[in-house]
């Protein structure tokens, strides 16, 4: 049987591995945002990352679009979810809330469109730096807010 009108340059299999791959990466971007509470959790990251994978094997897959290139859909990926980040982001008195969670989302797509483009090691290696970034950076901010506190300034001062 022909299955060339369900798949066009993709076998069943490759796409699987790519919507698959795009799930665990933005699950697991998604957990750090879960684990802190944040607005973007897991559920959001996850789609994201999928959306984007989905995005960019239609841009380098399809045959339907023969005069669009990959970067065109790229560049449409990263300018929509850059206007789903703006929304996240909150101004209050004194204070921003959601920036993080904004770029989090915004490198997630990255993630997904690299999966989704057959970009593996771009999309894993980025995968595991966005971890490493948001695991460890949040305990450097952490020591720095503490260390730089009016209370804590005081003390050392006295």
């Amino acid at each position: 049987m022909n299955h060339s009108f369900l798949f066009q340059t993709l076998s069943g299999g490759e796409i699987t591995l790519r919507i698959l791959g795009s799930v665990i990466a933005g699950t697991l971007i998604g957990f750090e945002r879960l684990w802190h509470h944040k607005v973007a959790g897991l559920k959001t990251n996850t789609l994201v990352c999928m959306g984007a994978t989905i995005f960019g094997m239609i841009a380098t897959n399809s045959g339907f679009l023969q005069n669009w290139s990959g970067s065109q859909f790229a560049i449409g990926v990263i300018t929509g979810v850059g206007f789903l980040g703006s929304g996240i982001i909150l101004q209050g008195p004194g204070h921003v809330q959601g920036v993080n969670s904004a770029a989090t989302i915004w490198v997630a797509s990255a993630v997904g469109l690299a999966v989704g483009m057959g970009e593996y090691g771009l999309g894993y290696i980025s995968l595991a730096a966005i971890l490493i970034v948001q695991f460890t950076h949040r305990r450097i901010e952490n020591e720095v807010s503490y260390r730089n506190s009016p209370e804590n300034l005081e003390k050392t001062r006295s």
